[in-house]
């Protein structure tokens, strides 16, 4: 039972670190201004992206037979007052961008892959971490010549 409890914390943290992704990019596109249209596009992707791991990871919690709840307390806890400062921050300094995501998103999984989890569930999560590494270093490229550029 404490795998199971364990196992559906993890998968709520990480539903809420997604949807907190997708946030960030949809502020991040907010906040650009010019008329480079990369970043635009490649952040999107990133959106879809993180809605693909939400829709996954909820998949595979009503396959255990619970509902996903990443609004409880301790699910909120774990991700809570990370964004604040560094959001805040990222009108002025898009590099900042691959910075949040390091520290919130990668750190998340990186948890969750040190934990004991089902190996159907810790592969999907490896899977979902690998791709998250080459997005995390396409968005750095991409912010990085914008920034050299401005």
């Amino acid at each position: 039972m404490h795998t199971t409890i364990t196992t559906t914390e993890v998968l709520n943290t990480l539903i809420k670190v997604n949807n907190e992704r997708i946030t960030m990019y949809h502020r991040a596109i907010r906040a650009m201004t010019g008329t480079n249209i990369a970043p635009l596009r490649l952040f999107r992707c990133m959106i879809t992206e993180s809605e693909q791991y939400r829709a996954q990871l909820e998949q595979t919690l009503k396959e255990m037979g619970t509902e996903p709840d990443c609004e409880n307390e301790s699910t909120k806890a774990l991700v809570a007052n990370i964004w604040g400062d560094l959001l805040d921050t990222l009108s002025r300094d898009k590099l900042t961008l691959c910075e949040v995501e390091k520290a919130l998103v990668h750190k998340a999984y990186e948890h969750a892959l040190s934990l004991r989890l089902d190996n159907t569930i810790a592969r999907m999560l490896y899977e979902q971490h690998e791709e998250l590494k080459i997005s995390y270093y396409m968005v750095k490229g991409c912010t990085s010549r914008q920034a050299v550029l401005h």
